[in-house]
């Protein structure tokens, strides 16, 4: 009973040992290519994220362009017809920005001045 305890135990080491080189020769072999390949299409599927993201991104910027676009528009006209005096008009549209600390020279003042000179 012994000697065939012994027997089994050996022959499922010897099994083990030859399953676990043929693994090692597999990975060996073929490794590198499953590797390459594993990357080529991470980075294919990035590359598509990416390009919808910034699709989205492009889309949303330019919407808001367009709402903000309009909303100076609006400011303008309001100013326009509280302000009838233009040196009064001209300094409410230079004026700091409150909020940012800069000068803003809206669109419609840029426009206005082109087609005056």
């Amino acid at each position: 009973m012994q000697s065939l305890r012994e027997r089994h135990r050996d022959e499922l080491a010897s099994l083990c040992c030859e399953q676990y080189r043929v693994e090692l020769d597999v990975q060996l072999t073929h490794g590198p290519a499953l590797r390459c390949r594993l990357e080529q299409l991470l980075a294919a599927a990035r590359d598509t994220c990416q390009a919808r993201l910034t699709r989205g991104h492009d889309a949303e910027v330019t919407e808001l362009k367009k709402k903000l676009d309009a909303q100076n528009w609006e400011e303008m006209k309001a100013l326009a017809r509280r302000h009838r005096d233009k040196s009064e008009l001209a300094r409410y549209r230079l004026k700091p920005d409150d909020d940012i600390g800069v000068v803003t020279v809206t669109r419609f003042f840029v426009k206005r001045t082109r087609h005056v000179r």
